[in-house]
């Protein structure tokens, strides 16, 4: 399934759970190569590169259409690098509509939630796909919306905006 021709054809509302701590690519993705780059270098990413600008700018069309976008990352402590760029990111994101939620994984763990990463896009639930060193394969379609639906629910509520975590 084609997950930005999916994304593409929401118009209510897009909500994803992040679970993964760690993405590693091939090495083809130049937007995680200079992502990393700049965090190992100086501990900071710069966000109006033209590499964010495509998805900065689907954000904020999406949000200006009226589509809800909501975004749930699991947090696991000690944080790994990765995970600490991902928030430094995350902060600056919201400026373009985006409402970015953290939940740590013991409150997490108390839920009984799937451990996946899923988007809700208007309802219909697609579940990420990994392989053994968690680069992305691909995403399929997850017949038991409901039950992700409640998911979601469950997340939100007990997870905390990213503009009350302090890094």
């Amino acid at each position: 399934m084609d997950l930005d021709k999916e994304l593409d054809k929401t118009k209510k509302e897009i909500f994803r759970f992040e679970a993964l701590q760690e993405y590693f690519s091939d090495g083809s993705d130049e937007l995680e190569n200079e992502i990393n780059r700049q965090w190992k270098e100086t501990g900071k990413i710069d966000m109006n590169t033209d590499l964010m600008k495509d998805w900065h700018d689907f954000i904020k069309a999406k949000v200006e259409k009226g589509v809800k976008f909501t975004w749930v990352r699991l947090l696991s402590f000690p944080l790994n690098e990765y995970t600490k760029s991902e928030i430094y990111i995350f902060k600056k994101r919201v400026k373009y509509g985006i409402n970015i939620m953290l939940i740590n994984k013991e409150k997490f763990n108390t839920l009984k939630i799937d451990f996946k990463d899923f988007y809700l896009l208007d309802g219909k639930a697609l579940l990420m796909n990994y392989g053994k060193s968690n680069e992305y394969l691909g995403c399929e379609c997850d017949k038991n919306s409901e039950k992700y639906k409640g998911y979601k629910d469950l997340l939100i509520n007990n997870s905390i905006p990213i503009k009350d975590y302090v890094f």
